[in-house]
């Protein structure tokens, strides 16, 4: 098996600052901010999801606007779908029914809303709406504040390791190999 460098060093870099996020966003979380504010305890879910659409998007920083604002209208979505469950289940109607309207509503509106070129990516949209769906904990502006926060911290995550993998590609393979 022949291993590319460069991803190799990506896959360094990456790991990196996945660790390092992993750690304060837990840190984080045990602090007044996790204490006053629950949701942020979730926090790596959404940054994960967002982490993944810089990839998804072609791992570019102006790729990356595009794919965290596609991941906001899916959050969108997950909104209206949790208002829908939430709605049915607060006047003690039938779950199924509202999990079914919820996401007939949502699952369409989610790829009806690939017409629109600049925000079309259907699973960017679908990730927006699992970061919503993970982190609600019944707060809806705490959740969705910690959605945001996670989605755009998780594509800012991706340049960074991605930027360290090219930094140990060039600094420490180009010096060893000579």
């Amino acid at each position: 098996m022949k291993i590319n460098r460069s991803l190799l060093f990506a896959a360094v870099g990456i790991a990196l600052v996945a660790a390092v996020w992993q750690v304060l966003a837990i840190f984080v979380g045990n602090t007044s901010i996790g204490v006053n504010f629950p949701a942020v305890h979730a926090i790596g879910i959404p940054a994960f999801l967002g982490w993944a659409s810089y990839y998804i998007a072609g791992g570019k920083f102006a790729t990356q606007i595009k794919a965290t604002i596609t991941n906001l209208s899916g959050m969108v979505w997950g909104v209206v779908m949790m208002a829908i469950i939430v709605f049915f289940a607060s006047k003690g109607w039938n779950q199924y029914l509202g999990g079914f309207l919820a996401l007939l509503v949502g699952g369409f509106f989610i790829v009806f809303q690939a017409h629109i070129k600049y925000i079309g990516n259907i699973p960017l949209m679908f990730m927006g709406s699992t970061a919503f769906f993970a982190v609600y904990n019944g707060q809806w502006i705490e959740s969705i504040i910690v959605v945001i926060i996670g989605l755009f911290c998780g594509g800012f995550l991706g340049l960074f390791g991605q930027k360290i993998g090219e930094f140990l590609d060039e600094k420490v393979f180009k010096k060893t190999s000579k």
